[in-house]
């Protein structure tokens, strides 16, 4: 199934090449203002940003082979309305950059729904080899899809070209329909769709080594956009026409494709922040030629040497994401970097082509090569930390607790745990409290407290919520076995019981409030001090 999905979606990028080929030519031939030409990159990166975290929340929520359809049908029909307005000689280039973000939101759709499949259908140890051969695809299509997107132009027209592209589509669709991917059922409420995109925010901002990442792709996005933005800027200023822009575009391919095919080399002989710290340093020295470059051929070699780092350092980057996530939030984790990504190249290309609207084409670039310089100056002490694939699995002690049954949408739900702490253990109480809560805020509790005790000084007290008992439900069946040192740590500062205590706020004329069990609602709790038993069930 993924030798399928993999040479569908081939077909499909080289249609990609070929559309983003000719939409960049149609806009020089419409318009000699460098900032609209280069809108035509940020038009196809903004839905990535504005779409990526709903797109993330539906693919960990819904049929994701679904939304693969639904995206790449999308694609196919705004490709097919832009083949057939250039045709009539409708297209402006206002509907050009339009329909251009329409097919990115196709895209963005299907994206993460892709990407968070790929476990699905192999195992987590050929993760690695799966991005790498997806990266080969894409960036095979870079090498064809310039050129024959150019070849097209030149003897057929922009429309003819469009149109093919909205056929490549055809390919994806009908792997699509082959897939009859197992339904999967949850035991959990379904959560609303604002909620699920705030947790995945959440969590990412909440993860230290996934922000962190996910700063460090927008910033090198960001800076090395002029490999992505200039070139049909460069092909003007050299004259090269429609044939020297699938040149230079298809050059950047096959650099791509060779750092696709040396990628798995190379992580045998570099760690993930040596790639990365690399691949600045040679972005910066392309971008740096291409500045300068003045012959076509010097150009697109730049461009060649250029792809050949650029995709190392995305791959290694995502694959460092996606193994740092557990399976809950791995759609949401993997579209808010897509987003970030996206970001960077989109906001990058629209302040090259301010820059070379005001000074010049090489003005611009020049300042894309020294802020790849401050990218390259950043990686020398990056570091990544990557969890083991035990440690990304629900906690043992989440299959011990026992939900009442109350209704998914009462709340918010208050939940007190009370601790005794000597005076001696109070600093290392407040320090593994301090990392306790934060875990506790990525998972998706609301207003985390930690309090003292004014009468009785060595009784602590940490409250937190969540909107609802739905919410709750989901908060706590995503506790990690990598989160057991963070509870053990707190647990060795405690002596005596821990209670813990549950309440859901309820309106005075709810009929609830006079029913007989009260103790549904507000349960207390204590247990002997222990490694993992202080956070057991309550019975219903």
């Amino acid at each position: 199934m993924f030798r399928r999905i993999w040479i569908a979606g081939s077909v499909s990028w080289i249609g990609g090449m070929i559309q983003s080929t000719s939409a960049a030519w149609l806009m020089t031939s419409m318009t000699d203002s460098p900032l609209l030409v280069a809108l035509v990159q940020t038009a196809a990166t903004l839905p990535f940003v504005l779409l990526a975290p709903l797109a993330g929340a539906l693919a960990d929520i819904y049929d994701r082979r679904m939304l693969m359809l639904i995206g790449n049908s999308v694609c196919a029909l705004a490709v097919l309305i832009l083949g057939l307005l250039t045709l009539q000689g409708l297209t402006t280039p206002w509907v050009l950059l339009a329909l251009t973000a329409v097919l990115g939101g196709g895209t963005i759709i299907a994206m993460p729904a892709w990407q968070a499949s790929v476990l699905e259908i192999i195992s987590r140890d050929k993760l690695t080899a799966a991005i790498s051969l997806n990266s080969l695809s894409f960036n095979l299509a870079r090498c064809i899809g310039p050129a024959l997107g150019a070849e097209i132009i030149i003897i057929a027209g922009v429309a003819i070209s469009f149109l093919t592209n909205a056929l490549t589509y055809l390919a994806m669709i009908a792997a699509l329909l082959a897939w009859k991917r197992p339904k999967t059922i949850s035991t959990l409420p379904a959560q609303s769709m604002a909620q699920a995109v705030t947790d995945g925010f959440r969590f990412a901002w909440q993860s230290p080594a996934i922000s962190r990442l996910i700063g460090k792709g927008f910033l090198f996005s960001f800076c090395a956009s002029a490999v992505l933005a200039m070139p049909p800027l460069l092909a003007v200023e050299l004259d090269a026409g429609a044939r020297g822009l699938g040149f230079m575009l298809g050059g950047f391919g096959v650099g791509a494709m060779a750092g696709s095919l040396m990628l798995s080399w190379v992580r045998t002989k570099l760690s993930g922040e040596r790639i990365v710290l690399f691949a600045a340093i040679m972005l910066s020295v392309t971008i740096g030629v291409l500045a300068l470059s003045n012959a076509l051929w010097l150009s697109t070699l730049a461009l060649a040497l250029s792809g050949s780092a650029w995709i190392p350092a995305l791959s290694t980057l995502q694959v460092e994401v996606q193994m740092s996530c557990p399976k809950w939030v791995a759609g949401r984790t993997i579209s808010v970097f897509s987003m970030a990504f996206a970001l960077g190249i989109g906001a990058g290309a629209a302040m090259l082509g301010w820059i070379a609207s005001i000074s010049s084409v090489s003005w611009a670039v020049t300042a894309s090569c020294l802020a790849m310089l401050l990218v390259a100056a950043t990686s020398v002490r990056m570091r990544f930390a990557q969890p083991s694939a035990d440690e990304l699995q629900v906690s043992p002690v989440v299959e011990s607790f026992v939900m009442p049954d109350i209704d998914p949408r009462s709340g918010p739900v208050l939940v007190t745990f009370e601790y005794r702490v000597p005076p001696e253990n109070t600093p290392a109480f407040r320090q593994a409290m301090q990392a306790l809560g934060r875990i506790r805020r990525r998972d998706g509790v609301r207003t985390w407290r930690l309090s003292q005790n004014i009468d009785d000084p060595e009784l602590w007290a940490e409250t937190f919520q969540s909107p609802s008992w739905r919410d709750y439900i989901h908060r706590t069946s995503r506790r990690l076995v990598a989160d057991e040192p963070y509870h053990a740590a707190v647990m060795a500062c405690v002596t005596g019981e821990v209670v813990r205590r549950r309440r859901v706020s309820r309106a005075l004329q709810d009929p609830d409030l006079r029913a007989p069990d009260l103790g549904t609602w507000d349960k207390t709790e204590t247990t002997p001090t222990g490694p993992l038993d202080w956070n057991a069930s309550l019975p219903s």
